[in-house]
């Protein structure tokens, strides 16, 4: 940390909210350092149907510390198993809402295209013009 007294007479980062941003599937914040001071908040970074068990875990935790979606499934999405269109502005309206309604303080959007998945330099300007985008 930088040194910096804090208020509450610890060293570390007076001014700034921290956290932690570990990949999707590997453990998230709150599994690594939930208990550590300069952890303000917890991340996770999950698909809708395993970020309500993150989610539960966090609320139980003690020290309370809240929980943020900070990457879940991206619009237009696609692998193996997904096609684009599977994942459109219902369903990022869906993972937005199930993160608020089970008690996250926020959920941020993605789209594949704007997210530098795109083939054209210009992908991201279309991809945040999408109805998904607009809805969130």
């Amino acid at each position: 940390l930088n040194g910096v007294d804090r208020p509450d007479g610890r060293a570390g980062f007076a001014r700034h909210f921290m956290s932690y941003g570990s990949l999707k599937g590997a453990p998230q914040s709150s599994e690594y350092f939930h208990a550590a001071p300069w952890l303000a908040f917890n991340s996770i970074q999950r698909w809708p149907e395993e970020q309500l068990p993150s989610l539960a875990r966090d609320w139980a935790a003690s020290p309370s510390k809240p929980t943020w979606v900070y990457e879940g499934r991206h619009e237009a999405h696609s692998d193996d198993s997904n096609r684009p269109e599977q994942w459109g502005p219902w369903q990022m309206r869906f993972q937005a809402w199930q993160a608020a309604f089970s008690g996250a303080f926020g959920h941020a959007y993605g789209h594949r295209q704007a997210n530098a998945h795109g083939a054209k330099p210009d992908d991201w300007a279309r991809a945040t013009d999408t109805p998904g985008a607009h809805s969130m």
